[in-house]
């Protein structure tokens, strides 16, 4: 199973996240008509430390983007990604916690937009 199959699968079968988002996940950017809230995720880097004795570790990032039309929208989604996902050793992943965040809004859309990281160590 491929790291986005896991996420989709650990993120749309977390109770919490699915009565918020329902199947309202998506790669990379929304879909031109989204449901509001929604959540994208997108790689966004991954280093390896490679041992002598074998493949040593990979420590995928990936980005979490939770969108809302309002900003008071938010709070519930970033809470429930961030309890899925920090100092996590059952998720998709070896091991995750929940690093960087930042909040933006888009002028164009009007969407509010709260920005999470998931560093993730597992075996490379």
């Amino acid at each position: 199973m491929s790291e986005a199959s896991a996420i989709w699968d650990w993120v749309t079968g977390d109770m919490a996240l699915a009565a918020l988002i329902g199947d309202r996940l998506y790669p990379i950017k929304l879909p031109a008509t989204p449901v509001l809230p929604a959540v994208t995720y997108a790689l966004v880097s991954e280093t390896q430390d490679p041992i002598q004795d074998g493949p040593g570790l990979a420590f995928p990032r990936w980005r979490f983007s939770i969108w809302a039309d309002r900003y008071i929208d938010l709070d519930a989604v970033v809470l429930a990604l961030k309890a899925a996902f920090n100092a996590r050793t059952d998720g998709p992943f070896g091991s995750s916690t929940v690093e960087n965040a930042y909040q933006n809004h888009d002028l164009k859309t009007n969407r509010w937009q709260h920005v999470i990281d998931v560093l993730a160590i597992q075996p490379a």
